[in-house]
């Protein structure tokens, strides 16, 4: 039997715990989901084979994080770093030089929080299998469970 979610919990704060990364995280690539209220806490559940993790990201409205991340390096986060500070038409400019785009998500530009648009992911997480971001421990319906995948660079916002 399934369990339908009451949207009456998008109205509801986050209950779980979202630390900021910490200094030694970053830069890293981020996959996975922006989670706004207890709604999408509840609904969304990634295969812990992937070892998500939950964190959040100071900009001026705190963001959550709930998705897996990577350290490793790579051209795109080194080439990034030498280009800060970067406004959003600059960072567009850098994304075209990359053969990389931002289009679907720059509105979730901020200072050292990068969006990619998440048809780049093979890019960065070439082994991933999607399926995996959309598991069903809680046996909700999938029309509930299926939401926006997010894929950003985030920079120490410290340095």
């Amino acid at each position: 039997m399934e369990t339908i979610l009451d949207c009456e919990l998008t109205n509801q704060e986050v209950e779980k715990t979202y630390n900021p990364l910490s200094s030694d995280q970053y830069p890293c690539l981020f996959l996975g989901y922006i989670i706004k209220n207890k709604y999408d806490e509840a609904r969304y559940s990634i295969c812990e084979s992937l070892n998500p993790i939950r964190f959040s990201y100071p900009t001026s409205s705190k963001l959550n994080f709930y998705g897996i991340v990577s350290n490793q390096q790579n051209t795109f986060l080194k080439k990034l770093q030498t280009k800060q500070p970067l406004n959003l038409n600059d960072y567009s400019s850098f994304c075209v030089e990359q053969d990389m785009s931002c289009y679907s998500c720059f509105l979730y530009f901020f200072p050292y929080l990068y969006p990619v648009d998440s048809t780049h992911r093979e890019k960065f997480f070439p082994n991933i299998n999607i399926e995996s971001f959309y598991t069903n421990d809680n046996n909700i319906p999938i029309y509930q469970r299926v939401g926006s995948l997010y894929m950003f660079a985030f920079l120490d916002p410290k340095s």
